[in-house]
Parts: structure tokens; sequence; C-alpha cells
């Protein structure tokens, strides 16, 4: 079975995929659907672990060249 791959955004609506722009598909077309929530904001790619182990343990007196 040969498999294609087609991204497209698309919003959820009363239980109904949507796409956002027009999708080459024939009518009744059964798919395989992978959803992949966009993150709200820049803070929500943040590791706050990772920013605050480097506030508690950094040590300032190591300069980037010597990383």
């Amino acid at each position: 079975m040969e498999c294609t791959s087609t991204q497209f955004d698309a919003i959820y609506e009363n239980g109904v995929l949507r796409p956002l722009s027009p999708v080459d598909l024939p009518t009744n077309e059964r798919l395989s659907v992978t959803v992949n929530r966009p993150a709200d904001s820049l803070a929500d790619l943040l590791d706050w672990d990772a920013h605050e182990l480097a506030a508690t343990e950094g040590d300032d007196r190591v300069s980037l060249d010597d990383v």
C-alpha cells in the first residue's frame, strides 16, 4: 500500500475538522489523522526547570568560550 502525506492547518468545530485552506482530496476519502497542537506562546516552549537550575547552579565566572 502506497502512503503519501499532506500537511494542512484545520480547526475542529462541532465534531468536524475543517481545513483552513482547500485540500485536493476526493469526497469520502478515508484518511489517517495525526493532531499536533501549536504551543499557545513562547512560554509554553521554555524549559522552566532548566532556567531554575541555571539560576541556582550556574557559574557566571565561566565564559561561553570556556564552554
